[in-house]
């Protein structure tokens, strides 16, 4: 099924580059190859998956579900994130008919979530390690916002909110530089980098604390 995907945009990309003059319309089409792309990607995976399963998993508990079973913020982060770079950064290469630049500080963005996202598995395993509590089924409302307690946990709040608006703001950006005839990746502000990196750093050290206290 992949190799058939992959054949169906190689396709797709010759004709785009070959017949389609508009570059928005190139652009159009570059985005679609990449949506495609992704989610043929994460449907093969989830197959593949399944095969070794018990518990068979649906289409974002592949992206989003830790090692506990339950749903991952920042693994959520690092995936919406991932997502829309991709689908942007096709997008510009398509319209342009160049390798389009990636901004320095959306670079170190992406970075900043990949080693969150790292650090908190490593804390995740470790309780899993030590503790072996049985699988649960993932929620995705009560796994993002709420603590153990069941009570609103205002770091995971705060950061998935500040995930939300920088990004859609990055998206917004994106759009109205591409249909004015710009099309590039925007940059992201140093304190917007910033602000998510002390979200994300409070995030990592309350889940931290948390797993501490319940060993």
């Amino acid at each position: 099924m992949l190799i058939a995907i992959f054949v169906i945009l190689v396709m797709i990309f010759a004709y785009g580059i070959t017949n389609i003059q508009s570059a928005e319309t190139r652009g159009w089409l570059g985005a679609l190859v990449a949506f495609i792309f992704i989610v043929g990607l994460q449907r093969y995976l989830i197959l593949r998956a399944n095969k070794e399963r018990e518990q068979k998993l649906k289409l974002f508990d592949l992206i989003v579900t830790s090692e506990d079973n339950r749903y991952s913020l920042s693994r959520f982060q690092i995936y919406v994130w991932t997502v829309w770079v991709v689908i942007a950064f096709v997008q510009v290469a398509f319209a342009t008919l160049t390798f389009p630049i990636v901004p320095e500080n959306l670079a170190i963005l992406m970075g900043i979530n990949g080693t969150t996202t790292v650090i908190s598995t490593a804390i995740t395993d470790i309780e899993k390690l030590k503790l072996a509590k049985p699988a649960e089924q993932p929620v995705f409302f009560s796994d993002i916002f709420l603590d153990a307690s069941g009570t609103l946990d205002l770091p995971r709040t705060q950061m998935f909110i500040w995930t939300i608006v920088i990004l859609v703001t990055h998206m917004v950006i994106f759009w109205k530089g591409y249909l004015a005839g710009r099309p590039s990746l925007p940059e992201v502000s140093g304190g917007m980098l910033i602000l998510m990196g002390v979200s994300q750093g409070i995030y990592l050290g309350v889940k931290a604390a948390h797993e501490k206290k319940t060993l």
